[in-house]
């Protein structure tokens, strides 16, 4: 079987697509059904505080946490960005201590 031209080319740009790039494409198209980007209803909602009520879920409320996001968060939020999911970044800091245990086992301490 001979490949045209096209076939090749598309074969070409998919040895160059990183797995990170496919697991943000993957991240992007979830996000976008579960805020009902193509039906135009949300799938789920959420409690707004400020509202004191539930409405529908929307791409401010939703975050991605990584856990070395140093090495991976340009590349997603291109991608993203190229899905048309709105995306702001902070990968300067840690979200969480260094020490996790830290917070864990105080508040587990004080549950029990």
């Amino acid at each position: 079987m001979r490949m045209n031209r096209i076939q090749k080319s598309e074969q070409e740009e998919r040895r160059f697509i990183q797995p990170v790039s496919i697991q943000a494409a993957m991240i992007a198209q979830r996000i976008k059904q579960m805020v009902g980007e193509e039906i135009g209803q949300a799938e789920f909602e959420i409690y707004d505080k400020q509202l004191d009520r539930k409405r529908p879920v929307e791409y401010r409320d939703i975050v991605i946490l990584m856990r070395s996001p140093a090495k991976r968060v340009n590349d997603y939020v291109d991608v993203l960005r190229l899905a048309g999911v709105p995306v702001s970044s902070e990968s300067t800091g840690e979200y969480f201590p260094k020490d996790r245990n830290s917070g864990f086992t105080e508040s587990a301490e004080g549950a029990g």
